[in-house]
């Protein structure tokens, strides 16, 4: 015997009046929405049990137990019943649900239940018959109401399984549209926080792409531009790719990202890139278009070919004394450390997974490496004129951080542990030591002596890679020692020596020029460089620097004073 008609009315009735209920809610208030509306399809329909299960397609069609409801007090089934594999209802309800069709499992004398997980459910429900009716949205199992009874067979028709479906496709169909507007909410709330680091102004946009809002960043004056529409501050060429960008993101619910130039003072184009997120504060909002100026981008970009330039240029000389060539492999490791930078930093926008400390951290080891490149440059004409170091009062400590912060990015050295042994605590004084060196040139030795411990360790897959950079007294007070060790495969055998010779490598594509020039680095600095082996595995470099003094400031003056007469000395050409 089926439901009376005025049991149907009552069923549509109740659908109608759940579609408002259930407009506006927020995902974590479904769950108990779900029990009210199971306990009102189980009144309604005259069942002793009603399941609402959700599927998950991701990997492979699975469902799990959401909600229930029993007219009896029994235990929950819920915890028993999560992302049990289709299959494993049965052969005909995994053929059959996908497809719309309800699936009636009873157990009577001659058969069993549709498998044995149905079997198992009908015994703690204790009922007669397990009636599951498929929820399609979109042409997609997104949910299944499953019913327990003791009625046969025809109790439910078609014309029950239709109302239940729908009833079905109301509550899951709001439940998915909460939990995606949550997550967009969410992904919204971390942009605009990212915002505040990264973005220059924000334009809020409505359905007619008018500008209703302009909201500022990081402390810039937004332009005026409230009123106009988008196409009014666009390049002609822009404005459709743009366009169809925010099309994108209204229909997909989805960010999108996208460069376009806009019309500035007297004409003048600026190009920006931008991050569309649909919808907004308000229901006239349609999108938000957050936008940052490529023009610091840009200038980057441009010092940074400058550099690439200087570095192409010098490899194409001759590397045989030329001095070029020394400054070429000196500006390679702040490139480096720029391209895996910005690599980075693309990579965290993209996907905006970071926070806004470890994209500006990004950000700041750039702006140090580009730093670094131009002193190089800098400072390449007067060492050409006279040959003669900078030396001056630096901070062995923050030129100890600076270069272990410059070799961090590299790809092959993210398995590296890089550490400081300081066990005599020179690097904890107050004031902070100080050594008398060139501080552009010191830093690159320690760069160079990082970047080859870490390239042999990384080469030789040495298990737990380890470079140690040590900090100690020399014999002599005027000096200190900064050694860098390894447990790499250790130098070549023979006379560790050779390997500051010009010309002599292991690697595969080098110059054999970098060591070279840290011992003439240090040997300008009335320093000297070592190298040995270690007595187990590796290697270490180490090299002396004067500490700052009155005395070496002295003796720098007098020497410079020297080199400064001969220079005058030399006849002109």
């Amino acid at each position: 015997m089926s439901l009376s008609l005025g049991k149907r009315d009552s069923l549509i009735r109740y659908t109608s009046r759940l579609a408002d209920e259930l407009n506006g809610l927020k995902p974590g208030l479904h769950r108990a929405q779900a029990g009210k509306m199971l306990k009102g399809i189980g009144q309604r329909c005259e069942l002793n049990h009603v399941h609402l299960y959700l599927t998950r397609l991701k990997d492979g069609p699975q469902i799990s137990l959401y909600s229930e409801w029993s007219r009896a007090e029994i235990p929950p089934l819920a915890c028993q019943l999560q992302r049990v594999a289709l299959p494993l209802i049965g052969e005909q309800a995994a053929q059959l649900l996908p497809f719309g069709i309800a699936v009636y499992c009873g157990m009577n004398e001659q058969s069993e239940a549709c498998s044995r997980l149905v079997s198992s459910i009908l015994r703690e429900l204790n009922s007669a018959a397990y009636e599951m009716i498929p929820i399609l949205i979109s042409e997609r199992l997104r949910g299944v109401i499953a019913v327990g009874h003791d009625q046969g067979p025809l109790h439910l028709n078609s014309v029950c399984h239709h109302l239940l479906q729908l009833t079905g496709r109301v509550f899951v169909g709001s439940y998915r549209a909460a939990c995606r507007e949550s997550r967009r909410r969410k992904n919204h709330r971390q942009w605009r926080n990212l915002a505040n680091g990264a973005c220059d102004f924000a334009l809020v946009l409505d359905s007619a792409l008018e500008i209703v809002n302009v909201v500022p960043f990081r402390n810039q004056t937004p332009p005026a531009v409230n009123g106009l529409r988008l196409q009014d501050i666009v390049t002609r060429s822009s404005y459709k790719p743009v366009r169809q960008l925010i099309e994108n993101a209204i229909k997909s619910n989805l960010a999108r990202t996208g460069d376009f130039l806009t019309l500035q003072g007297k004409g003048k184009p600026g190009s920006f890139t931008s991050r569309i997120e649909p919808g907004g504060e308000t229901a006239a909002c349609a999108c938000t278009l957050y936008l940052t100026s490529n023009d610091v981008e840009r200038a980057a970009a441009d010092e940074l070919t400058q550099l690439r330039d200087h570095l192409a240029q010098a490899s194409r000389l001759s590397v045989s004394g030329n001095l070029s060539s020394e400054y070429a492999h000196q500006l390679t490791q702040p490139l480096q450390v720029i391209e895996y930078q910005a690599f980075t930093l693309e990579n965290r926008l993209k996907h905006g997974e970071s926070s806004v400390e470890q994209m500006m951290q990004n950000v700041s080891a750039i702006q140090d490496s580009v730093d670094l490149a131009s002193e190089v440059i800098f400072n390449l004409r007067d060492f050409l004129h006279d040959r003669r170091a900078r030396l001056a009062a630096t901070d062995v400590g923050r030129m100890i951080e600076h270069a272990t912060k410059m070799v961090q990015p590299r790809p092959d050295s993210v398995s590296v542990r890089i550490s400081v042994d300081d066990v005599e605590g020179l690097l904890e004084q107050d004031p902070p030591l100080e050594v008398h060196v060139d501080r552009v040139q010191t830093t690159y030795v320690l760069i160079n002596l990082l970047v080859n411990a870490i390239e042999a360790c990384t080469n030789a897959e040495t298990d737990e890679p380890e470079v140690q950079i040590q900090l100690r007294s020399h014999t002599s007070p005027k000096y200190v020692v900064l050694s860098v060790s390894d447990n790499g495969p250790g130098l070549p055998e023979g006379d560790p020596e050779k390997v500051f010779e010009r010309f002599f490598t292991t690697k595969k594509h080098g110059f054999g020029i970098g060591l070279a020039i840290c011992r003439d680095v240090i040997g300008r600095q009335r320093g000297e460089i070592q190298a040995k082996n270690n007595p187990v595995v590796g290697c270490t470099f180490t090299f002396l620097m004067l500490v700052q003094s009155d005395q070496a400031e002295e003796e720098t003056r007098l020497l410079d004073k020297a080199a400064d007469k001969i220079m005058d000395d030399e006849p002109e050409d």
